[in-house]
């Protein structure tokens, strides 16, 4: 009934790739080629025609069914009942630069790989914000198909996700961490900015007015005996009260860092940080992490326009900040310290 009221064949078959698809209709239209798909797939599979109407006319169209669908990429969850713990899980803290720490570790893997520093490709795999809790759900190994006769399969040497402290799951556990007052600046302006969070931009006051509003609800919590987590959040984002000490499970002195972590790293040394976690996941280090070579690698932004670390702010700004971040200031005080000291082992062990 449809084909007899428009007056065209409709196409039946696999879904056809809309960007060839559009190609192969321009070049067809044009009379440019009878048949693109038969020299570039020859044997993989059968071409079918559809009519469609262009500029008035009926021309017929070729479509490509392909024998057997090959994935472009495929994430692999291995049985992990008979293991114990997940092994070396990254906790990536909102905006503390884990997206971009992820990428530069990506980077040195494949540039390891192509100087033969390591024999075997290795990924660090996100895992998004599933719960630390539910790590025998976390991919093992990664595969991504390059042509028809060639795979690419990687381990997941590290997993990663917007998690907390637990120190039951994981053999070593990595983290980076950040200046409080870029921290919570940095969560004000990924709320007001950012591209996931634009339907709700609207729910944000001023900067002035939002760090008013979570200083007030920090010092009712002595008052009503309520724990951070369980305040109200009316501006559906982030909680910037201690967030780096609470997920972290209130670590207090260098001391607590070093029992609980294989490694704290600070976004202010990115770099640094990643060829220290880089040695400590594949016995490798990458070539960059000569001291002369020091380009800037950027973090992802993910839209915003205005950044923590370059954001001038008012003298009351920077009190209000103070009193949100105050187990944040020494815990981050703490983990430079530890920080400088691993840097210092790691110079002295590798030369």
């Amino acid at each position: 009934l449809f084909e007899k009221e428009h007056g065209f064949t409709l196409c039946r078959g696999k879904k056809k790739n809309p960007k060839i698809a559009k190609y192969v209709t321009k070049l067809s239209v044009e009379g440019k080629i009878k048949n693109p798909w038969q020299p570039l797939l020859k044997d993989r599979g059968e071409i079918q025609y559809y009519e469609r109407k262009v500029n008035g006319s009926f021309v017929q169209l070729p479509y490509f069914i392909p024998n057997k669908v090959l994935p472009t990429r495929q994430l692999i969850v291995e049985e992990r009942m008979n293991t114990t713990s997940l092994g070396n899980f990254f906790i990536h803290l909102p905006k503390t630069g884990g997206v971009g720490t992820k990428n530069m570790m990506g980077r040195d893997a494949k540039q390891m790989l192509r100087e033969k520093t390591i024999t075997e490709p290795y990924i660090v795999c996100d895992e998004g914000m599933t719960s630390i809790e539910n790590w025998k759900t976390f991919k093992t190994s990664f595969k991504r198909v390059i042509r028809e006769n060639k795979i690419l399969k990687a381990n997941c040497v590290m997993s990663m996700s917007e998690s907390y402290y637990h120190p039951v799951f994981a053999d070593n556990i990595f983290t980076v961490l950040r200046n409080p007052h870029e921290h919570v600046l940095s969560m004000y302006f990924h709320c007001t900015e950012s591209r996931s969070h634009k339907l709700k931009s609207h729910k944000m006051p001023s900067l002035d007015g939002w760090l008013e509003s979570w200083v007030s609800q920090k010092e009712q919590l002595s008052q009503t005996n309520t724990r951070v987590e369980w305040l109200p959040n009316k501006f559906s984002c982030y909680n910037p009260i201690n967030m780096q000490s609470r997920l972290l499970g209130y670590p207090r002195t260098k001391d607590d860092l070093k029992d609980r972590f294989r490694f704290v790293g600070v976004l202010s040394e990115l770099d640094t940080s990643t060829c220290i976690m880089a040695q400590h996941l594949s016995g490798a280090t990458p070539s960059r992490c000569n001291c002369n070579d020091r380009r800037r690698r950027l973090v992802a932004d993910h839209g915003v326009v205005h950044h923590g670390s370059t954001y001038n702010t008012t003298n009351s700004q920077r009190e209000l900040i103070d009193i949100l971040t105050d187990m944040d200031q020494i815990l981050y005080k703490e983990a430079m310290t530890l920080f400088e000291e691993e840097v210092q082992l790691f110079e002295k062990e590798h030369g």
